[in-house]
Protein backbone atom coordinates (compact mmCIF):
# COMPACT_ATOMS: atom_id res chain seq x y z
CA UNK A 1 0.00 0.00 0.00
CA UNK A 2 1.46 3.46 -0.87
CA UNK A 3 2.75 5.28 1.84
CA UNK A 4 2.60 9.24 2.59
CA UNK A 5 5.77 10.86 3.20
CA UNK A 6 5.68 14.11 5.09
CA UNK A 7 7.78 16.95 3.53
CA UNK A 8 8.90 20.39 3.98
CA UNK A 9 8.30 22.23 1.00
CA UNK A 10 11.95 24.06 0.06
CA UNK A 11 9.69 27.04 -1.40
CA UNK A 12 8.15 28.31 1.46
CA UNK A 13 8.88 25.40 4.38
CA UNK A 14 5.48 24.25 4.67
CA UNK A 15 5.03 20.84 5.90
CA UNK A 16 2.93 18.88 3.29
CA UNK A 17 2.03 15.17 2.74
CA UNK A 18 3.92 13.92 -0.48
CA UNK A 19 2.94 10.46 -2.29
CA UNK A 20 6.36 9.46 -3.31
CA UNK A 21 5.70 5.78 -3.85
CA UNK A 22 2.27 6.60 -5.81
CA UNK A 23 2.92 9.95 -7.66
CA UNK A 24 0.08 9.42 -9.92
CA UNK A 25 -2.52 9.87 -7.46
CA UNK A 26 -0.10 13.06 -5.64
CA UNK A 27 -0.92 16.33 -6.27
CA UNK A 28 1.06 17.36 -7.68
CA UNK A 29 0.39 15.23 -10.71
CA UNK A 30 -3.12 17.59 -11.34
CA UNK A 31 -0.75 20.21 -12.00
CA UNK A 32 0.49 20.84 -16.09
CA UNK A 33 3.24 22.92 -16.03
CA UNK A 34 5.06 24.34 -18.91
CA UNK A 35 8.54 23.38 -19.65
CA UNK A 36 9.90 26.50 -18.64
CA UNK A 37 8.28 26.15 -15.70
CA UNK A 38 9.84 22.83 -14.78
CA UNK A 39 13.17 23.66 -15.62
CA UNK A 40 12.98 26.54 -13.20
CA UNK A 41 11.69 24.56 -10.48
CA UNK A 42 14.66 21.79 -11.39
CA UNK A 43 17.70 24.18 -11.32
CA UNK A 44 16.09 25.72 -8.06
CA UNK A 45 14.61 23.01 -6.07
CA UNK A 46 16.10 19.67 -5.39
CA UNK A 47 12.92 17.86 -4.20
CA UNK A 48 9.12 18.15 -3.97
CA UNK A 49 7.39 21.69 -3.86
CA UNK A 50 3.56 21.73 -1.99
CA UNK A 51 0.76 22.31 -4.16
CA UNK A 52 0.36 25.95 -3.03
CA UNK A 53 3.88 26.19 -4.69
CA UNK A 54 3.00 24.55 -7.83
CA UNK A 55 -0.39 26.06 -8.67
CA UNK A 56 1.39 29.87 -7.59
CA UNK A 57 4.54 29.11 -9.88
CA UNK A 58 2.10 28.17 -12.79
CA UNK A 59 -0.29 30.78 -12.86
CA UNK A 60 2.73 33.19 -12.02
CA UNK A 61 4.84 33.62 -14.42
CA UNK A 62 6.36 37.00 -13.21
CA UNK A 63 7.13 35.23 -9.68
CA UNK A 64 10.17 33.33 -12.42
CA UNK A 65 11.23 36.36 -13.09
CA UNK A 66 11.81 37.54 -9.67
CA UNK A 67 12.74 34.33 -8.15
CA UNK A 68 15.38 34.52 -11.02
CA UNK A 69 16.64 37.26 -10.24
CA UNK A 70 16.56 36.98 -6.09
CA UNK A 71 18.72 33.40 -6.21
Amino acid sequence: MPQHESKVCQRCLRNFGCKVDDVVNCECSSIALTDEARMFIRNHYTDCLCINCLKELKNKNVLFKKEILES
